[in-house]
Parts: C-alpha cells; sequence; structure tokens
C-alpha cells in the first residue's frame, strides 16, 4: 500500500464507550502491523496498528474530525485539524487495505456507539 489519508467524522454517544470500539478499521488482525483501527480506549480516540497513538479525549455528543495520513513511512493523526504527532511506520505495515470496517474493531467484537460520516 502506497500513502494514503483516511478521514472521518465522528460523534460519540458518550466518553464510557466499550474499548477498541472502532470507527474505521483495515483487515481482520487485531494487534498487527498489517491492520490498523481509529478506536476508542479508556475515554480518548486513538489510532491503533500494533502500537497505539493517542488523538485526545472524547468529548461526548460532538462531532469530531478524526485525520490520520500515511506518508513515505510516518503517521500522522490530526484531531479536529490540529497534528497531534508525527510517528514511525515500520516497514511492509499497512499491506492490506482490501478488507476494511466501519463501526467496529478489526476482530469484529466490539462495536461503535455513535454516528460516522463523511468518510474519505
Amino acid at each position: 500500500v502506497g500513502d494514503f489519508t483516511i478521514s472521518q467524522w465522528v460523534w460519540a454517544n458518550s466518553t464510557t464507550l466499550p474499548n477498541y470500539a472502532s470507527t474505521f478499521a483495515v483487515d481482520n488482525s487485531a494487534g498487527s502491523n498489517g491492520s490498523f483501527q481509529h478506536t476508542v480506549y479508556d475515554g480518548q480516540w486513538r489510532m491503533h496498528t500494533n502500537q497505539t497513538r493517542v488523538f485526545g479525549d472524547i468529548e461526548a455528543q460532538r462531532w469530531t474530525h478524526l485525520v490520520t495520513v500515511f506518508e513515505t513511512g510516518t503517521a500522522r493523526p490530526y484531531l479536529d485539524g490540529v497534528l497531534v504527532l508525527t510517528s514511525t511506520i515500520p516497514t511492509g505495515s499497512l499491506n492490506n487495505f482490501e478488507l476494511y470496517k466501519m463501526g467496529v474493531n478489526r476482530a469484529g467484537s466490539t462495536y461503535f456507539e455513535g454516528m460516522i460520516d463523511k468518510v474519505q
């Protein structure tokens, strides 16, 4: 997979959503380098590969814009247009984009409680 960006607007019903409730997930392999997800954990928006990167705290019943840019071996997550951090992604990561899911985690076991809009 080459360079790409995932952008989505999300609305969480509460700040106490189940851990790993995902708004966008790629592949079926939880914790794998070759997959990733925009997810909820401990009241925070996070981007998971085999590592965790925090976007920021969830604000319930409010639209939030999550964006992750994958470019030339780096991941850059943005929360409401603000760059959160820049991190290195291991070589060969994110090599399967044939299967993606919205509203459920990579394992297919935890569902997002809220709304998802304008996924690009």
